[in-house]
């Protein structure tokens, strides 16, 4: 078996007996110790079946691509995971800083998820990315806002301006956000109309796009 690759078949039904539908989980990992770890917690919830060796990316479909690196092996990794058209659930450690930006504007996962976090937390990011949603650890967190910041800093946008950012990128309607901040909706309109025209956008719509590699807003 290849030492960091891992095709997985995983039916998302319970041991209790709730039916589901098959899905397939393609995991790369340059840590082989946590690459069997992880078929270790899927297969304690899920029933799991290794179905096949290889040395190198299948064509097989998959429903997930869960992957994680180390610093060293970045460049290899970012060059296979940005081809693919699937979900991407990320595991990344605190020395993941220096490529956290790469990973996230080239890669883009639509989760992350920490290499330490408990069975219960992988689990829960699995199950949420394969339902379509993101997931975000909340020890990667941090690791998150330092290059979000850094991005909105290049569009100078004010204190007040990125509270109302961060608010319109989770959903919330302009009334909404008003209350949460304890403004005016006047305020609120004059300060989108102000970030709309610092990043060089015309409406909400496409705000939400520019910031779309940012998915751990919104959750």
């Amino acid at each position: 078996m290849n030492s960091n690759i891992a095709l997985i078949h995983v039916k998302l039904s319970t041991r209790e007996g709730h039916q589901g539908l098959m899905k397939t989980i393609l995991i790369i990992d340059t840590y082989q110790i946590y690459l069997y770890g992880l078929c270790s917690i899927l297969k304690d919830k899920y029933e799991l079946n290794v179905f096949s060796d290889f040395k190198s990316i299948p064509i097989t479909p998959s429903d997930l691509l869960v992957f994680g690196f180390s610093v060293d092996h970045f460049d290899p990794c970012l060059e296979v995971v940005s081809k693919c058209n699937i979900p991407l659930l990320a595991v990344v450690d605190d020395g993941s800083k220096p490529v956290i930006k790469d990973l996230m504007f080239e890669a883009r996962p639509n989760s992350y998820l920490h290499r330490s976090s408990l069975s219960a937390t992988v689990l829960n990011a699995v199950k949420t990315t394969l339902k379509g949603e993101s997931f975000v650890d909340s020890r990667v967190s941090p690791l998150l806002l330092d290059v979000f910041r850094d991005e909105t800093n290049n569009y100078t946008l004010t204190n007040q301006e990125n509270a109302v950012l961060k608010l319109a990128l989770k959903g919330l309607s302009n009334r909404e956000i008003a209350r949460n901040l304890v403004i005016s909706l006047p305020t609120v309109k004059y300060h989108l109309k102000n970030i709309y025209k610092k990043t060089n956008v015309a409406n909400r719509k496409q705000l939400i796009a520019l910031f779309a590699k940012y998915p751990f807003i919104g959750v």
